[in-house]
């Protein structure tokens, strides 16, 4: 099978759906839809308490952050 690189550019759930699992779902469609990805690599706010802790639940190692315009982000990356 030839090697294929997938970039999801950008993911998210509304406020008023934030916290309801819909983050997670969302991982796990990704991941379905793209069995043959052998890592998976993000971002999110420092300050976004939740969507750091379901990367980690999900198995992401912190891989670093940096200044993105005026907010801190942190890099998170999985192999599978």
């Amino acid at each position: 099978m030839s090697s294929i690189n997938t970039f999801i550019a950008r993911m998210a759930v509304k406020p008023e759906y934030q916290g309801k699992g819909y983050g997670s779902q969302l991982m796990t469609a990704l991941e379905e839809v793209f069995p043959q990805a052998k890592r998976y690599e993000l971002f999110t706010g420092e300050n976004s308490a939740q969507n750091i802790a379901m990367y980690e639940r999900r198995g992401c190692t912190n891989v670093g952050s940096k200044l993105l315009g005026k907010t801190r982000v942190v890099y998170f990356a999985r192999s599978v």
